[in-house]
This record gives structure tokens, sequence and C-alpha cells, in this order.
């Protein structure tokens, strides 16, 4: 099986989404993945980048749908693997900018905020 949480986990809380992970690994079969983004705090950023994350949640929650949890690729890791999950990949700006930017003339690159994880169960 596999499960893709796209673009979803700054609206839930942190206890939201470590229940929906303990969910998936419990409720899917071995060798079942789910592929998720998140979004770093913006204190662990640098200032521009913090700047961008911070005024991206300020506009979602004016228009009603607030921004309620940030991770850290390492303390998401930890979920995971609390949850049930043995295999974990990052993906971050640099691979995703790599794979999906390559070659472009205007020197576009995902931001520093953007973190990908393909987690599996084994």
């Amino acid at each position: 099986m596999f499960l893709s949480l796209l673009g979803v986990t700054q609206y839930l809380t942190i206890d939201a989404t470590v229940r929906i992970l303990c969910d998936v690994a419990t409720m899917t079969v071995p060798g079942s993945e789910l592929v998720f983004q998140f979004v770093q705090p913006p204190a662990t950023l640098a200032r521009d980048e913090a700047a961008l994350v911070t005024a991206f949640a300020e506009r979602n929650g004016a228009a009603g749908e607030p921004w309620l949890s940030y991770f850290e690729p390492a303390e998401m890791e930890r979920h995971l693997l609390a949850a049930g999950f043995s295999r974990i990949v990052h993906f971050g700006p640099k691979e995703a900018t790599e794979r999906y930017l390559r070659g472009r003339g205007d020197g576009l690159c995902m931001p520093a905020y953007f973190s990908m994880i393909k987690a599996s169960i084994a």
C-alpha cells in the first residue's frame, strides 16, 4: 500500500500528526510506504527563509487555515520510529531542487523549509 500526505501536516496539531503516523503503521501491511511533507520551524531556518515561513503561516491563519505544527527532520524521524516505521528516507530541498528543477536558467530552487520523508513498514 502506498499513502501520500502532502501539504497536510502543518494544518494538524503535533498530536494529530503522531496519531496518523501510528494509525498508518498499525493498519497497513508490511512493505507499505507513506510519503509526506512537513514544514520546518522558522527558528531553525536562515532569516529570509524564516520570514517566508512566518509570512505563509500568517497569511493562511488570516484565511482561517492556521498552521498548527512544525517539525525538525530528526524530530519527525523519532516520531516515525516510535510509531513503528523502520525504513526512513529524507528528501530535502537540495534533493528536490536537483530532481525537479535541474537545468533551469533562472536559479529557482526549493525553499529551505521544504522537507519530505518516505517511511516504510518492514
